[in-house]
């Protein structure tokens, strides 16, 4: 009936002693130009891939449930003390809500590696790439966004990871557990064994 053909989006026209079918108004063509812009996104797209953390995500669990077993004889002693304890556990949560995903997107001629839900966020275009190569992080070094010497890495879990020689004479670590899959979806004139 009518209600059929409008949840599709079209509305019902005679022609003759037939009915056709044409779409309503904007709402089809804002459809149709939405599925166009998403399957050009995923035709540019060479590489995609979320890795999520372990680590941050076992110990922030295990510090949380330490502090809400405490939380309460801590605020029966001393409530300012229990407020603190509250808000580190807060942040913690953040913290790992924020940096326990790690996606890298190599699309539009350029990588851009992102925590969570999208901050922090650091994208190269491949022209700012000098050289690019496989390396292995030390233990040190961690996870998250940090510092470390020549540049930045963005790591979530274990210690493979692709490391960006910038035209700026920076380095950017880029944390992945398929670094094979990822220097693929780069250009190849890039890769380095050495930078």
């Amino acid at each position: 009936g009518p209600e059929l053909f409008a949840t599709f989006g079209f509305r019902r026209r005679r022609r003759g002693k037939g009915v056709a079918c044409s779409p309503a108004g904007g709402r089809f063509r804002r459809l149709h130009l939405a599925l166009v812009v998403v399957c050009r996104h995923h035709r540019n797209v060479q590489y995609e891939h979320t890795q999520a953390g372990r680590t941050t995500l076992l110990v922030a669990v295990f510090l949380i449930i330490i502090g809400a077993v405490s939380l309460p004889a801590i605020y029966d002693e001393d409530q300012v003390s229990a407020l603190i304890l509250l808000a580190a556990i807060v942040v913690v949560l953040f913290t790992v809500i924020v940096f326990n995903r790690l996606t890298v997107i190599v699309a539009y001629g350029a990588i851009t590696a992102k925590f969570g839900w999208g901050w922090p966020k650091r994208s190269h275009a491949f022209v700012e790439i000098a050289g690019i190569r496989q390396v292995r992080n030390a233990c040190i070094y961690g996870w998250g966004s940090r510092w470390i010497p020549g540049g930045w890495m963005y790591n979530v879990w274990g210690r493979d990871a692709v490391e960006l020689a910038l035209t700026s004479g920076q380095r950017f670590r880029i944390g992945t557990d398929e670094p094979e899959r990822l220097l693929a979806a780069l250009p190849q004139e890039l890769v380095r064994q050495e930078l």
